[in-house]
């Protein structure tokens, strides 16, 4: 365990489709440098996709494209 963060259990497998967009929601109030670091990360592990990042309550979707 590293920084203190509790240990992952339970991982959510997501199935992204062409056009779909990923959606963060982070449960506190963030600056835009964050959100931007949360974006590429992201990117830079799934390649190019489109990604949301929403402060107040923590969560990962997907959302099908048109």
């Amino acid at each position: 365990m590293s920084g203190g963060l509790p240990e992952i259990t339970e991982v959510q497998r997501l199935t992204l489709k062409p056009g779909d967009r990923i959606i963060v929601r982070v449960p506190a109030r963030i600056d835009e440098a964050t959100a931007d670091r949360i974006k590429d990360r992201l990117r830079a592990l799934l390649g190019d996709v489109q990604v949301l990042v929403l402060d107040s309550g923590m969560s990962l979707e997907v959302a099908e494209g048109p």
